[in-house]
């Protein structure tokens, strides 16, 4: 895909909203309290939606389409095994009410006062080795997607220098979200994460639309029966040929799930900034069933579309121009 000006103007305009947005909610972040935890004012619908951004990027979208487009139904069906445990993690307020009860506003603070100021130190040492290894990886996948998927050169000159793209790509994507942050803290973060929210669940619907207009359910059952091993991605029972995404991977994610309810930072920022504790539960038991019916949809359905198109002779031409394109890229992992 070559980006045309149509293109360029409609993401900086979307850019410049948010933080349009950023900007006027500033007003409102008086406080260290807003500045964190948004003056703890967060009800459950905005709080569900702008957890649904919250942890989501390009990376995790992509994680999620190569898990979905190796394991097939198969992986799709042992990934709905989480919503279940997930509603109830929210619906039992587990890691919600005793975290609230301490009146911390971070994680940090908590260990502060439950241990010792060295400790916390020693903690937040930790949290920024493994920050900087994360940055590391999750802007940089994002980077080589969009030189790849806009059709970008890999490098540019810049002042009589030749810089790879992707570090501009790189610096330009952490550069608007700290911006962000550091315009509006918590409060302009929970804003423009709902209108993300927002806008990702329309466009995720619309591809399931495109989808259901464009192939036929035969065309799904035909693409899986033409590749040798192929049952594996249609019966969970069946485990000869299956892919790396099999059982055990599945029951990590339930198991990080637990582990993650107050120690991921995204998640206890959602937990802190909501009203009460209440409001907190709600939240989080609204977001599963927000990210089963909506977002899933799209997450879901988009992979096992692009298989058919991959394996189908009646997409034979689209698979043509996705191959001519992957040929170029030497690295596999890209």
């Amino acid at each position: 895909m070559n980006m045309m000006p149509i293109d360029w103007i409609v993401v900086l305009c979307a850019l410049a909203l948010l933080y349009a947005v950023s900007y006027v909610v500033k007003k409102y972040m008086v406080g260290v309290s807003d500045f964190l935890v948004a003056g703890r004012s967060v009800g459950r619908y905005l709080g569900m939606g702008s957890g649904s951004m919250a942890g989501l990027g390009a990376i995790t979208i992509l994680a999620i389409w190569q898990m979905g487009y190796k394991s097939g139904f198969v992986g799709n069906w042992l990934w709905s095994y989480q919503f279940p445990f997930a509603i109830l993690l929210g619906l039992t307020g587990f890691g919600v009410f005793r975290f609230r009860r301490t009146r911390a506003m971070t994680i940090p603070q908590l260990i502060e006062m439950r241990y010792s100021r060295k400790l916390r130190i020693l903690c937040g040492l930790t949290t920024y080795v493994s920050g900087v290894l994360n940055m590391g990886i999750f802007p940089i996948a994002g980077a080589n997607f969009i030189v790849f998927f806009c059709g970008l050169p890999t490098h540019v000159d810049l002042l009589g220098i030749s810089c790879p793209t992707v570090l501009l790509i790189m610096i330009i994507l952490v550069g608007i979200s700290v911006l962000i942050c550091l315009t509006g803290g918590q409060v302009a973060l929970v804003i423009t994460d709902f209108l993300q929210g927002v806008f990702v669940s329309v466009i995720l619907f619309g591809f399931v639309i495109i989808v259901y207009k464009t192939m036929r359910w035969s065309h799904f059952v035909e693409a899986y029966q033409i590749m040798d091993g192929s049952r594996a991605l249609v019966d969970p029972f069946v485990r000869s040929g299956s892919s790396d995404f099999g059982l055990g991977f599945f029951l990590i994610q339930i198991f990080w799930m637990f582990y993650l309810i107050v120690a991921w930072s995204p998640d206890t920022m959602q937990v802190s900034s909501a009203k009460d504790a209440k409001e907190a539960k709600l939240m989080r038991s609204l977001l599963q069933f927000k990210y089963l019916i909506g977002a899933s949809m799209g997450l879901f359905v988009l992979p096992l579309a692009a298989y058919v198109i991959m394996h189908h002779n009646d997409f034979a031409d689209m698979a043509a121009k996705a191959n001519f394109i992957l040929q170029d890229v030497d690295n596999p992992y890209l």
